[in-house]
């Protein structure tokens, strides 16, 4: 055993002397979470902007006939929202961006109210546009409220009790998780942390193999009185082990950015525990062999440090591929946790919701994954005791 321990402490330090390899695996994982973590900021924020009923923060609407319905002009300003005098040309100035809503209070409308009839009335915005500050949804909730309340007031003054208009009264009981919302917004961190995982093991096997191949330092390598076997299981140590840093990192980089994410104004919620984090580690290791395996074996067929970057870069999609699936998986069950990959991403979606799967449900995954893994390190050792390995 001591061939593999000198042949792993060489890949691994030639590996940690090169610093650009190692900055472009730090930039490749971080990119994600800041990505992911941004979207979910914009969105809160978009949603703290268009969608929040109550806000002590004024939004300007120029109305057009905002004489004809003072009661309408009162309600709005109670709500916060400044009447302004209208444009010459509402729909061009929408269109134009110099105005984000228009409210239009058609003719006729108080003669409606007074017949009883629904009051027309018409807001314009543009649906293209991708403002923040439009407060579209605010201002349409308002005037439906105001609609709501004309409505019963309607009932009342005919001597009708407005409960009689709900045949039915349904109150909702929900027993998930608190964190489980949350989870559900945070489909794409499965995807994310299982491609970093691969990203942490990508430029160290193609620099073990192809590489080596295309330096003229693998055929002295492989002629060495050390078995093959040993040689490669050095070189698949070695990759697995930046593979399993890589994604411990990221865990811990998501982990720890989660405070920053202003879900409370999604209504969400999402507590990260230490517990957790093992879990989801823990999960996601057994997957970190089989990736780097397939890497090492997918890099044993290219000639050139060019070539493997070629093909590893389209390989490592496929061994990624089922965790998209995760949306479309009822959860986990022993009928898609043996699949590699999909069933590492149940278990981290399930996680994060706060209830990870059965512990017989994971030794399914890890026990597969791993079965998977060997079979297919197995495969590359028989490959590398062919001698056309060196052409």
């Amino acid at each position: 055993m001591n061939g593999i321990w000198v042949i792993f402490a060489k890949e691994a330090v030639d590996n940690l002397r090169d610093r650009r390899t190692l900055t472009t695996i730090a930039f490749s994982v971080l990119l994600f979470p800041i990505m992911f973590l941004g979207s979910i900021w914009f969105l809160g924020e978009q949603v703290r902007e268009r969608f929040s009923p109550v806000s002590a923060e004024s939004v300007p609407l120029p109305v057009v006939g905002a004489e004809r319905a003072p009661n309408l002009m009162a309600w709005l300003a109670q709500h916060h929202i400044e009447v302004l005098p209208p444009p010459a040309d509402p729909e061009q100035a929408v269109s134009r961006g110099s105005h984000r809503l228009v409210l239009v209070v058609e003719e006729g409308y108080a003669e409606s109210l007074q017949a009883g009839e629904p009051a027309p009335l018409r807001l314009i915005h543009d649906s293209s546009s991708s403002n923040l500050h439009s407060n579209y949804g605010r201002v349409r909730g308002i005037l439906f409220d105001y609609s709501d309340r004309l409505s019963n007031l309607r009932l009342l003054a005919r001597g009708v009790d407005p409960g009689l208009t709900s045949a039915l009264a349904v109150n909702t009981s929900d027993v998930s998780p608190p964190q489980s919302g949350a989870a559900e917004l945070m489909f794409v961190i499965p995807y994310i942390l299982i491609l970093s995982a691969l990203f942490g093991g990508f430029y160290l096997a193609i620099d073990s193999t192809s590489g080596e191949r295309e330096r003229g330092s693998l055929e002295p390598l492989l002629s060495q009185p050390v078995p093959r076997w040993q040689i490669l299981t050095a070189k698949l140590a070695a990759c697995c082990l930046f593979s399993a840093a890589t994604l411990v990192f990221s865990v811990t980089a998501l982990a720890l950015s989660f405070a920053q994410v202003p879900l409370d104004d999604l209504g969400l919620s999402l507590s990260f525990h230490l517990w957790q984090w093992a879990v989801i580690i823990l999960g996601c290791l057994p997957f970190v062999l089989f990736g780097c395996a397939l890497l090492m074996l997918c890099a044993s067929f290219t000639k050139t440090y060019k070539e493997a970057q070629s093909y590893l870069g389209f390989a490592i999609l496929v061994p990624t591929l089922p965790a998209f699936f995760t949306t479309f998986v009822p959860g986990p069950d022993w009928s898609n946790m043996w699949i590699p990959s999909l069933s590492q991403a149940l278990i981290i979606a399930e996680t994060l919701k706060g209830r990870p799967p059965a512990p017989a449900l994971m030794a399914l995954s890890a026990c597969c994954t791993l079965v998977l893994g060997a079979v297919t390190a197995w495969v590359a050792v028989k490959l590398y005791e062919r001698e056309s390995i060196l052409t």
